[in-house]
């Protein structure tokens, strides 16, 4: 038994009609819905990692890698979090990458990567 035979034992009625339009209804909300909200597979996290250590008066930015590291186009560590008269320090995107800085005292340090199609992604965030 088809989905119109189904149909007609549940309604009592001939479905022939009456499920071509219900079927047609859920078509119609399907197109417009992918339309209107659009149809994009999810994005995968990207994995990239750097961190900052400190050391008595020293702090090291270091750049550890992961598995897209090769889409960074750009690293930038932020002394005192990313704002206006703070300074950045560009790192380079390569594994094992590092930069020491002295800094006497404790500092909020923001590292942030950029890629390839221009996201942003905070790699690390703290005081140090």
């Amino acid at each position: 038994m088809g989905l119109a035979g189904i149909f007609t034992v549940m309604t009592g009625l001939d479905g022939g009609d009456a499920v071509s339009e219900v079927l047609s209804t859920i078509l119609l909300a399907a197109i417009v819905g992918s339309l209107v909200f659009g149809i994009w597979p999810p994005m995968e996290p990207s994995i990239t990692m750097a961190t900052a250590t400190r050391s008595g008066e020293n702090v090291t930015f270091m750049v550890h890698g992961g598995t897209d590291v090769e889409r960074v186009t750009n690293i930038t560590c932020w002394i005192g979090g990313p704002g206006a008269g703070n300074e950045g320090v560009p790192l380079e995107a390569k594994v094992g990458y590092f930069e020491t800085r002295r800094l006497p005292e404790p500092a909020r340090i923001v590292i942030v990567g950029t890629y390839l199609d221009g996201n942003m992604m905070v790699l690390f965030d703290e005081v140090v």
